[in-house]
């Protein structure tokens, strides 16, 4: 169901029950729908899903998405040694958004351990975000480059998950 703008009641007019309906139960419908799937796109310089695996669930009310995106990384996926990959978000970003947001990223070593990270938006196309591992060693932490090897050497598997929330400006 979509969230439609609610209506500005007038004092006195008479409430009809497909006024009730549109802008009362459907909308409140639509913020407990369930969440629709999408599948996200592994990307960037150097990187492709090949066999690997992408999940995702998003819900938008108004102009306001919430996502869930998880790439799985497969036997054939290709990785960079230089660069960071990106993930498509479900719907667009708006343009007024600033490039620095940011969503929040698990990188998980499932032989290991897990890695805290972000994605970057870009601002180039506004439909993706570019993963970058939360580096420690320095007084205050810093983003830095996911590669084939860092922040661990990704196998069949290892798993990147990012999540937000975000305008979108699409229709």
């Amino acid at each position: 169901m979509a969230w439609t703008a609610p209506r500005t009641w007038v004092e006195g007019e008479d409430v009809v029950a497909s006024m009730l309906n549109t802008h009362l139960r459907d909308n409140l419908k639509a913020i407990t729908d369930p969440w629709t799937s999408y599948t996200p796109v592994l990307g960037g310089t150097g990187w492709s899903l090949g066999n690997g695996t992408a999940t995702g669930k998003y819900t938008r009310i108004g102009k306001t998405v919430h996502f869930r995106a998880e790439i799985v990384i497969g036997s054939t996926t290709t990785k960079s040694a230089s660069t960071s990959p990106n993930i498509t978000v479900p719907l667009s970003i708006a343009q007024t958004a600033h490039g620095a947001q940011v969503f929040n990223c698990g990188l998980f070593d499932v032989s290991a351990a897990l890695y805290f990270g972000l994605a970057h938006v870009s601002t180039t196309t506004w439909d993706k975000a570019t993963i970058y591992g939360l580096y420690s060693a320095t007084t205050f932490g810093q983003i830095t480059a996911v590669t084939a090897t860092d922040p661990f050497t990704w196998t069949t598997g290892d798993l990147m998950q990012m999540s937000g929330t975000y305008e979108t400006d699409a229709a």
